[in-house]
């Protein structure tokens, strides 16, 4: 990255091309994972339908597992564009 200013805190400039476009891996399965986490609560209440009773806490599973798998994948992300960051916190 070419321009790493700890002054400028705006969240939408990580999309542009000089970061590499970075935002896009990022907010991409940041929102999905959000949305699929949110789900497992929205589809709670439909548990106690009779003919739903073994389809919601399976689908619930895989929502889970999805918003999980996506939250590493932004882990990873973070971790990888600090470590590839030329910021130097504390001078030697």
């Amino acid at each position: 990255m070419s321009n790493e200013h700890p002054h400028h805190h705006c969240p939408l400039c990580v999309l542009k091309a000089e970061y590499a476009c970075r935002g896009y891996w990022l907010y991409l399965p940041l929102f999905v994972g959000t949305a699929a986490g949110l789900g497992v609560g929205a589809v709670q209440p439909f548990a106690r339908i009779p003919s739903l009773q073994s389809v919601v806490p399976a689908f619930g599973r895989r929502l889970a597992s999805v918003a999980a798998t996506l939250f590493v994948l932004v882990a990873a992300v973070v971790s990888a564009t600090i470590l590839d960051s030329q910021m130097i916190l504390v001078a030697h």
